[in-house]
């Protein structure tokens, strides 16, 4: 609204740079007359007044209910949406400092991450770059303790490159997988050995296995 009427060059009715001119004026022929320059200036006023509240919500009228000109609206409307904005901004502040993962999948957890930062960003308040770092490193869990640690020493890298980073370290890691099916058969195998003898592990091949298979996983 507000390039709209810088646009027209309407925006003094709004901040206060134009002010109404008297009313009426006195004339020596015909004594007491309404003033022109008050007609044109009520006239434009109606017109910016008309605009801030064209397509108003129930919220908004009771905010402009019985308010005379453009400039009484607009400051109105300011004060009373900054109210609003400076509530959601804590809140989502709040909730961007106690984000954590829990159980959900790295993916979802980032999305999660994300859409906290992105609201906001939509009423004007940006996260640092690297606030943005820290909260995301230290809602991860203890899973992702080692990647933590690293990350968080100076000099801490972008928000951008630390999120590739940590995807990438997840995929090699498999943190976010099952048990691959090599290493659920041995576990079968092993605690079978374990039981046919007593309790006394003799599955060393199996644990050679094991230890071939991880260490060329990728």
């Amino acid at each position: 609204m507000l390039n709209i009427l810088e646009s027209y060059d309407l925006q003094g009715f709004i901040n206060g740079e134009v002010q109404p001119p008297p009313q009426f004026i006195n004339n020596a022929d015909t004594g007491t007359q309404t003033n022109p320059a008050f007609v044109k200036w009520r006239k434009t006023d109606r017109l910016v007044k008309g605009w801030l509240t064209a397509t108003p919500s129930e919220e908004v009228l009771g905010i402009v209910v019985g308010l005379n000109t453009a400039f009484e609206v607009w400051n109105a409307l300011v004060h009373a949406f900054a109210r609003v904005s400076s509530d959601r901004s804590l809140a989502l502040k709040q909730r961007l400092t106690s984000i954590t993962r829990g159980t959900d999948t790295l993916a979802v957890y980032l999305r999660r991450f994300k859409a906290v930062c992105d609201d906001l960003a939509a009423i004007g308040k940006l996260v640092p770059d690297h606030k943005k770092s820290w909260w995301l490193l230290n809602g991860l869990g203890k899973e992702y303790e080692v990647f933590t640690t690293t990350m968080l020493r100076p000099p801490v890298l972008p928000y951008s490159e630390i999120v590739t980073s940590l995807v990438s370290y997840a995929e090699r890691h498999k943190l976010d997988a099952q048990p691959t099916p090599q290493m659920a058969f041995y576990g079968q195998c092993n605690n079978k050995n374990k039981r046919s003898n007593g309790g006394q592990d003799t599955g060393e091949l199996g644990t050679i296995l094991l230890v071939t298979q991880v260490i060329f996983i990728p």
